[in-house]
């Protein structure tokens, strides 16, 4: 899978890439969800739709786990390095 403008339907929201990496490090929407002070079906929307505009299913979700997908790890190094820049982007402006 190459992550291009060819092959994202829609480009993610940067929230819902925050959410994902999250939830990504701690393996859990519940402790993400009272982080972030959402409800862990709040968090769980938010993956669905990241995952609905990149076309992808980032995660394997079981009542008592969530990992990563083989995607889901490649989107996590991308969103990580996208989110690193945006925010040496933010520094620069203010």
């Amino acid at each position: 899978m190459k992550l291009g403008l060819q092959s994202v339907k829609n480009l993610p929201n940067l929230n819902d890439l925050q959410v994902f990496l999250q939830v990504a490090r701690r393996f859990s929407f519940t402790s993400v969800a009272d982080e972030l002070g959402m409800s862990p079906a709040f968090v769980s929307k938010r993956i669905r739709m990241l995952e609905t505009d990149l076309g992808l299913r980032l995660l394997h979700r079981s009542t008592r786990n969530v990992s990563l997908t083989d995607d889901g790890e490649r989107v996590l190094r991308w969103a990580q390095t996208l989110l690193h820049q945006v925010g040496q982007l933010e520094a620069q402006i203010d």
